[in-house]
């Protein structure tokens, strides 16, 4: 994502966390999203350990001691409470990871109403590689879920062409149908709220700004339009 190409993310507020402990994640989340006053997209990507337990899905660190869930791993709530103190513009959150479907378990600490429904709310899109009851499968070169998501940012998969930008909630639903297609028994979960206009998650290989048709399929209910 942080090619001109492809997402031209700000290279200088991204972060790349490898085995990193709680207390690095939590700093790290701070530290981008309370960088500046108004930050256009986060994205936030997790391949690894997740556990959906008593009501929350936490995502496993380096540190994690799963007797010890909520006092060692990173509950989803921690990151959707920043989330509704920043308010960034676009939020993308991508999971790869065992039970990722637990997501919806923690939706009720981000849909407030103090902070969506007024002008200029912000939009949130999520992504889970499986259903609370599956496995995250993976291969050689990653997670299958992320392989198959790659496919359409990098360009190998078409969508459309009509539009600059693709959201993750149009990539998760192809993504869905592949993994479905492709019998790895795992079928991702996708969640989009977008009050304001369209969603952004990176450029759109194919993008056609004459274009009259679309390649492949599109739903256009996945836009709502700002004009």
């Amino acid at each position: 994502l942080l090619d001109s190409s492809l997402g031209d993310y700000n290279a200088d507020l991204s972060k790349l966390l490898i085995s990193p402990s709680l207390s690095e994640v939590q700093d790290a989340i701070k530290d981008l999203l309370f960088a500046e006053d108004k930050i256009d997209c986060f994205t936030l990507y997790f391949a690894g350990h997740g556990i959906s337990h008593m009501g929350t899905y936490y995502l496993c660190v380096r540190d994690t001691f799963t007797n010890k869930l909520s006092a060692t791993a990173l509950p989803l709530n921690y990151i959707f409470n920043v989330i509704n103190e920043t308010q960034p513009l676009q939020t993308n959150i991508i999971i790869d990871a065992c039970a990722a479907g637990g997501l919806v378990d923690d939706l009720g600490s981000l849909i407030k109403p103090e902070v969506f429904g007024n002008a200029g709310s912000p939009s949130v899109s999520l992504f889970g590689s499986c259903m609370r009851d599956e496995e995250a499968e993976e291969e050689d070169a990653g997670g299958v879920a992320t392989l198959e998501l790659l496919k359409y940012l990098n360009g190998e998969e078409k969508i459309d062409t009509r539009w600059p930008f693709l959201d993750l909630v149009q990539i998760g639903r192809n993504v869905s149908v592949d993994l479905k297609n492709k019998d790895y028994g795992q079928t991702p979960v996708i969640w989009g709220l977008s009050l304001t206009g369209i969603s952004t998650f990176s450029k759109n290989p194919h993008y056609q700004s004459a274009a009259f048709t679309a390649s492949n399929t599109i739903d256009l209910h996945t836009f709502i339009s700002s004009d």
